[in-house]
């Protein structure tokens, strides 16, 4: 089999409190009461979305994110004062004769701070992402969602935020598990070429899905046509790749029978930036008739850094 290009996702990993489902947690060092929390909260998501689910469809779980407690500013005063409160006694000698009246006036502080979340009924709450999947109990089929949830202290659900919506075919569906399993898709002879092109793959991938996007729905679809490409073929060809994303685009979104004429290669977009050429997408172009050559039309797709079409300019020849 040939070598592999070296398939290039760039990921603009952006660091925030919360990178989704895709991060694989390490849970060996949580204490078990935690664990009993993270535990209940993820069972009264699923009860929730059960309780929702439409007839003809199952709920399936996919990914659940790390668990995070939210909390109100008026809350986080109550924590600085604490905070203050105990930092105190080091302070002792500085403040001399003056750190009763300290004390008793963050003592104060705190006890006014807790009356007024009581009464305004203010509690931290946990969020956490989830993806999950409902399975089409005829075809196999499904339609992925990604939302993160909102969850008060006593495990009822505070407020949902749908993320992404996708409608899989069974195919797709199937190598989404795949995916997400991080299974082999390199499998050649030499298995030290694999475990690092299977790795690479992965941490990548997985990256990119993390990040930010106005389009993760096209971002997981392409991944996972990526997934399948590799998988058939133990190698990743950039051209061929998005030339096969750029006829799927025209077979799905096009109600026509367009003739190739002729298509370019795939070129790499450069801007100069801090005086440095750096790749920001590709390209490729599609020369197609219909009729006669008479109808002659050029299809320009622009590709982002992941292999994903997010333009398509129609022009006549």
């Amino acid at each position: 089999m040939r070598k592999s290009v070296l398939i290039v996702l760039v990921l603009s990993l952006i660091v925030t409190s919360c990178v989704g489902f895709y991060v694989t947690e390490d849970t060996s060092g949580v204490e078990p009461e935690a664990l009993k929390k993270e535990e209940r909260v993820q069972d009264s998501i699923k009860a929730y979305i059960q309780l929702r689910t439409p007839s003809g469809y199952s709920y399936k779980s996919l990914e659940f994110g790390e668990l995070y407690v939210i909390k109100d500013p008026e809350i986080k005063k109550l924590d600085h004062f604490i905070e203050e409160l105990n930092y105190l006694p080091f302070k002792e000698e500085e403040l001399g004769t003056g750190y009763e009246k300290a004390k008793k006036d963050l003592e104060d502080k705190i006890t006014a701070q807790e009356e007024y979340l009581k009464k305004n009924k203010i509690y931290p709450w946990y969020e956490v992402n989830h993806l999950y999947a409902l399975e089409n109990v005829i075809s196999d089929s499904a339609i992925v969602y990604e939302f993160d949830f909102e969850v008060y202290p006593n495990y009822k659900i505070k407020d949902v935020h749908r993320k992404m919506e996708v409608s899989l075919d069974a195919k797709r569906y199937k190598m989404l598990k795949y995916f997400l399993a991080e299974s082999p898709v390199y499998e050649t002879n030499d298995w030290q070429y694999n475990e690092r092109m299977n790795s690479e793959f992965y941490s990548a991938a997985l990256s990119a899905l993390a990040s930010e996007t106005d389009y993760k729905d096209k971002l997981l679809i392409t991944i996972i046509d990526m997934t399948q490409y590799i998988y058939e073929k133990d190698s990743f060809d950039e051209n061929d790749f998005a030339k096969k994303q750029m006829l799927r685009w025209e077979k799905e979104n096009l109600n026509e029978d367009l003739k190739t004429i002729s298509m370019s290669q795939l070129n790499a977009s450069i801007d100069t930036i801090e005086g440095s050429p750096i790749i920001t997408g590709y390209s490729m172009t599609h020369d197609v008739y219909t009729e006669s050559l008479d109808d002659k039309k050029r299809f320009n797709y622009y590709y982002d850094l992941n292999y994903v079409i997010v333009k398509v300019i129609e022009q006549k020849l």
